[in-house]
């Protein structure tokens, strides 16, 4: 064998960097096009209608940017420290909005994770849980499958 053949190459350069690999990998279990239109969302800051399919129940609700959701959540999880006064509620919806700092473009990875609001999971028969709504966060490989628009109820 010669030299050249024997040369190791290291693991980063034949892979690129673990999140490279990561986000390669776990990819592949992802629907590329409910990939794109998440990340189209956050793009664009639109809302729309959207019912997956996780683990053999059906969630349904707007699928929202990842800066609305993450502004919602830091409201939501804040206002009962509202009571205890002094600091505690404003540093807990500061600490949740830093997670909307912005990504370089240059090393964003394609998004993992979608984000609904007033979302509903439907478990079979009429039974929706919550009856009223509320923010889900989901990892895009559970996902099953999706229609465009919220299921409704008839009563």
């Amino acid at each position: 064998m010669s030299d050249a053949a024997e040369q190791k190459i290291s693991h980063e350069a034949y892979f690129g960097s673990p999140q490279t690999v990561k986000s390669e990998w776990d990819g592949r279990q992802v629907d590329w096009l409910l990939q794109w239109l998440g990340g189209f969302i956050n793009e664009t800051n639109l809302n729309i209608g959207i019912t997956l399919t996780v683990g053999g129940n059906m969630i349904t609700g707007t699928l929202i940017p990842h800066t609305a959701y993450f502004e919602r959540l830091a409201k939501y999880l804040s206002a009962p420290f509202a009571a205890a006064g002094g600091e505690s509620q404003q540093i807990l919806h500061d600490r949740i909005i830093r997670f909307n700092d912005p990504v370089d473009p240059e090393t964003q990875l394609p998004i993992q994770y979608i984000h609904l609001d007033n979302a509903r999971l439907h478990a079979g028969g009429n039974q929706i849980l919550p009856d009223k709504g509320t923010l889900w966060r989901g990892k895009l490989s559970a996902v099953e499958g999706f229609i465009l628009g919220e299921l409704n109820v008839i009563k």
